[in-house]
């Protein structure tokens, strides 16, 4: 509901109005979607500021197959760089002739960590030809106390872009606390 007031020449908005509400949605969901491209885009991030840092990996096993191409580490596999952490039970890094990363998945208990963020899933996939992190079996994305969850977490690191899907039996959730400080004014 609203009320154009001619002293002060504007449209009042009422918070209790469904239009209020929806604004005041999409203005949070928008303003606080972006750290989840910013958390996927980490890595990235490093590559253009500064020298590349090294990724320390550790498990209890690691398999190399030059033929395939490809190491797979597995048991309580910690995958570090700078302040990103990638924790999964199986970690496999697909590379290419020249050594270069092609594709990383992690499967089992996936949590990837920075400070004030965690991702989990069952399983995350890094595709590096076209930018793209996708992450499945009861994916959630946390900052702070903001939630975003659904059956597909897709983030399209070259395109600043992300997906949140359902498959149909469910529905993608997003809790999202308002910062301190957000007038009624700031949410128009």
């Amino acid at each position: 509901m609203q009320r154009y007031d001619e002293r002060k020449n504007q449209t009042t908005h009422y918070r209790g109005c469904p239009e209020f509400k929806i604004q005041k949605f999409l203005f949070w969901l928008l303003a606080s979607g972006f750290w989840l491209l910013s958390f996927a885009n980490a890595e990235e991030k490093t590559k253009a500021d500064e020298s590349p840092q090294p990724i320390n990996i550790t498990s209890n096993r690691m398999d190399a197959n030059k033929k395939e191409q490809l190491v797979i580490f597995t048991g309580n596999v910690a995958a570090e760089q700078k302040d990103m952490t990638i924790y999964s039970d199986e970690l496999k890094i697909y590379y290419t002739e020249g050594d270069d990363v092609r594709e990383i998945i992690a499967i089992g208990n996936v949590k990837i960590t920075q400070p004030n963020r965690i991702a989990t899933g069952e399983k995350a996939v890094y595709t590096k030809a076209d930018g793209k992190v996708v992450l499945t079996g009861n994916p959630q994305a946390k900052q702070g106390n903001d939630t975003v969850k659904g059956d597909r977490i897709t983030v399209f690191l070259n395109d600043n872009k992300s997906i949140v899907e359902s498959d149909g039996t469910s529905r993608v959730k997003a809790v999202i606390f308002p910062k301190k400080g957000l007038t009624q004014k700031d949410s128009r």
